[in-house]
């Protein structure tokens, strides 16, 4: 969500993924290990990466890495789309994303990961904005011959300019599961102003998320 208090045209309130994404990005982020990275604009429009991990984790090795960015205008300018990311080692794993502002109010993007010849995960998101309220789902790994899969859907509403209340529904189907299925409902909140934000998630088995951001 936008703090600045000098563009009233729109309160959207953002999605409820981002909630807590301001005091989450005062955080550092650790590695364990050594990573050089060398990123080479080829146009405006593309761009190649190359990356070394010197890790004990799975990531360690080369990855190449490519992104382009297209020429259509979206909703909030300089953002242009689509957005196609992507990046491989040298046995094939691949991880890609695709991006791409369908109109003004609705946004998609599909992430898909392939290790050792097989499609290890996909991801597929929507998000439907307005001046006032954001609507998201979110389908993982669905597998419509199995009945399986996870479905994410929620909504966040802007109450007033620095309040905004909404909530979150998800389902996933797994033979895994007692019962194949399960399903979970979590509220949702954060109150924002030019400085400061406080977010909260409150889950139906009492578990609570809270998180506060104060710009000094």
């Amino acid at each position: 969500m936008s703090m600045d208090s000098d563009k009233p045209t729109s309160n959207n309130p953002g999605t409820v993924e981002d909630l807590h994404k301001q005091c989450q990005s005062v955080y550092p982020l650790f590695f364990d290990g050594i990573k050089i990275l060398l990123n080479k604009g080829l146009s405006s429009h593309f761009q190649v990466s190359h990356t070394l991990n010197l890790t004990n984790s799975e990531m360690v090795g080369y990855r190449f890495g490519a992104t382009y960015v297209g020429s259509v205008p979206g909703p909030n300018p300089p953002e242009e789309y689509p957005i196609l990311l992507a990046d491989m080692d040298p046995k094939g794993d691949l991880n890609a994303n695709i991006v791409h502002a369908f109109s003004k109010n609705f946004r998609a993007k599909a992430i898909a990961q392939i290790q050792k010849s097989k499609w290890v995960s996909a991801q597929f998101t929507g998000d439907y904005t307005t001046d006032n309220y954001t609507a998201s789902f979110t389908l993982g790994n669905p597998d419509l011959i199995n009945g399986t899969g996870v479905l994410v859907t929620n909504y966040l509403q802007a109450i007033t300019r620095n309040l905004s209340l909404g909530a979150e529904l998800a389902y996933q189907s797994t033979p895994q599961l007692p019962g194949g299925h399960m399903a979970a409902v979590t509220l949702v909140g954060r109150y924002a102003n030019k400085n400061s934000a406080f977010a909260c998630t409150l889950g139906g088995g009492g578990q609570m998320h809270a998180s506060f951001y104060q710009n000094c």
